[in-house]
């Protein structure tokens, strides 16, 4: 089920309309409009804006379809799995369609107060009603017991349709903490934990400038030169241009890694995971010798290509 998070942003990929769009230059305050791609997000969602009404009245609807699918299977998804995991799959995808808007557009608009204020409201609402109705879902599902599962399977030859679902939410369970504690974590995630400041990192992020001869240009706009260009005195003056624009971020920078490192570290800990990055891989599905070994050839192989087309 997780995989309808991602089947919204492959349909992006179909629908982007070309729109004015409008940057600021930094150094003057002057605006420029340019013909420039843009996605059409009103096309696949059906919403006319982030505050359209009926978002919140579809949040509604989800709430209380989460609050019967509580009360009918948390303590008996072994009598019926495959009803059990349909009600969780039409909740999925309704909030998948109804946040995937609202982050997509408000991501266009990071500077906007009030549209990213929207986003918030929303998402903590989101957590609000994920951890109060739907915790149960995961980690019943995680614990039960494989001769349990596989009379489900037996009994509902439909299952395997979801059994990469199954199987993706039951490797969880060596890691997984009780349910009051996944509860709190997920209704306080808005509030506290990495993910706030992940997100502010990126805002403020976003805020940077960057010389460029008489303009000043935004970190994707410098990049996308620096790695598009072939001459290598024109790599040289966008890597001192960045290095110094960032010289102003460097505070910001160091305190958003250590509350991010410090969190996850002291998570890793009470799940009980070996590694910093073991958590991520298990997302991932990847052992974790797997991604050592990518990560070496980075460090070796890696350092002579960079070399290589650097010089």
């Amino acid at each position: 089920l997780r995989a309808n998070r991602a089947v919204y942003s492959r349909t992006m990929a179909t629908s982007i309309a070309p729109m004015n769009a409008v940057a600021t230059d930094g150094a003057a305050g002057a605006t420029k409009t340019a013909d420039t791609p843009r996605w059409a997000l009103e096309t696949h969602f059906g919403y006319d804006s982030v505050y359209s009404g009926s978002i919140d009245a579809e949040i509604d609807a989800i709430e209380a379809k989460c609050k019967t699918l509580k009360a009918n299977f948390e303590g008996k998804m072994g009598e019926s799995l495959l009803d059990a995991i349909k009600a969780y799959e039409e909740v999925d995808i309704a909030l998948t369609k109804a946040l995937s808007y609202v982050s997509l557009s408000c991501d266009t608009k990071l500077d906007d107060d009030k549209a990213q204020k929207r986003k918030a409201s929303l998402f903590q609402r989101y957590s609000t009603i994920s951890g109060n109705e739907l915790t149960f879902f995961s980690l019943e599902l995680a614990d039960m017991s494989q001769d349990l599962l596989e009379a489900q399977m037996e009994k509902s030859p439909e299952l395997a349709n979801y059994a990469a679902y199954i199987d993706d939410v039951r490797r969880s369970q060596p890691y997984n903490l009780s349910k009051e504690v996944e509860r709190a974590l997920t209704v306080r995630a808005p509030f506290a934990g990495k993910g706030k400041v992940v997100e502010f990192y990126g805002n403020e992020l976003s805020r940077l400038r960057f010389k460029d001869g008489d303009e000043e240009v935004n970190m994707e706009v410098l990049l996308a030169k620096m790695t598009s260009s072939k001459d290598a005195a024109t790599r040289y003056e966008c890597m001192k241009a960045l290095n110094t624009g960032l010289k102003e971020f460097e505070r910001t920078a160091a305190l958003s890694l250590n509350m991010v490192a410090g969190s996850w570290h002291a998570e890793n800990t009470e799940r009980g995971f070996e590694r910093l990055r073991s958590q991520r891989n298990l997302g991932n599905n990847v052992p974790d010798d797997v991604v050592d070994s990518l990560l070496d050839a980075v460090k070796t192989t890696g350092v002579d290509y960079c070399k290589r087309y650097n010089s």
